[in-house]
Order: structure tokens, then sequence, then C-alpha cells
């Protein structure tokens, strides 16, 4: 099992993909970008940053993993954003990197589905087999635990909490 990279993407020279991995057309990986055993990258993906994904996850198209936080003290420290295993990240889905103002990771666990134009803000904690319906959005420093469902254009604010198999 190779890896397949597509003739318009831009893979950078530092950039770690595992066996299996493929990278769709005009999609671009950053240097500092780690991506696990059979992950499928689809078109027009943009991962940057410090962003460590797992094994087994699919970016669909036009999603931007690992950009700069929304955060007025943020000034370009490398923070990361690490995405377990067997995620499903749909269209348009934004997830950013963390800030030293927190503990500097933003965190998703495994098993997710995060539905188009979904968001994860910095240093949030995402639990596992979450979902995140059509245009849910998690401000920063948000914490989901495990098997919580937020639904469509519902928001989550900054500095909350979810608890385990919540509904919103």
């Amino acid at each position: 099992m190779s890896v397949e990279i597509h003739p318009t993407a831009i893979v950078a020279k530092g950039a770690e993909l595992a066996e299996g991995v493929s990278i769709g057309p005009f999609s671009i990986v950053g240097e500092h970008v780690r991506i696990g055993p059979r992950t499928e990258i689809l078109s027009h993906v943009v991962i940057e940053g410090h962003t460590r994904i797992g094994e087994d996850c699919t970016v669909r198209n036009f999603s931007n993993l690992g950009g700069p936080p929304h955060h007025t003290a943020y000034q370009g420290e490398p923070t990361e954003l690490i995405i377990g295993d067997r995620n499903k990240i749909w269209e348009h889905v934004t997830m950013h990197i963390g800030t030293v103002q927190s503990n500097g990771v933003t965190r998703v666990g495994d098993d997710g589905m995060f539905m188009a134009t979904s968001h994860v803000g910095h240093d949030c904690t995402v639990g596992d087999n979450v979902i995140l319906a059509h245009s849910a959005t998690l401000g920063g420093h948000v914490d989901i635990g495990d098997f919580v469902m937020v639904s469509g254009l519902a928001a989550v604010h900054q500095y909350c909490r979810v608890g385990r198999y919540s509904f919103i």
C-alpha cells in the first residue's frame, strides 16, 4: 500500500504521510503535518500548522485543518491540532490549533462525524463518538464529552463544558 498524491496537490517536504494515505487534487499539506495510515484527503483541503491526523480518517472538500486560532493574543506560536482515528470530516469544516494562553492543543477524539461547515475552535477538547451537525460551532476552550451530538446551527460558547451523552 503506497501513498497517493494527486499531481495538482502540494505537499511540503517536512510533511509525514503514513502508508495508504491519499491526497486529492488541489489540496495543500504543510511541513509540520502528520497524517496516519489509510487516511483520505479529498480535493481542495488545506492542512497546515502543527497538525496530526490519525488513521482511517476522511477529510472532504474545502476543509481547513490546523489554521491559526481566532484569538487576539495569538502571535504565531507553534501550537497543535491533534485529530484521532476514524473521523469523518465533511465539506468546509474548520478546526484550529490551540493557543499558549491555554494548553496549546486542540484535541479531537476518535470516531467523530463533523458535518459540513462545522467548526472546532482553538483549545477545544472533543471526546470520542461526537457528532457536530451542519454548521455547529464550538468557540474556543470548549470541552465536549464522549457521545455528544451538537445539532445543526447550534453553537457552544467559549469556556463551556458539555457532558457525556448530551444533545444540543
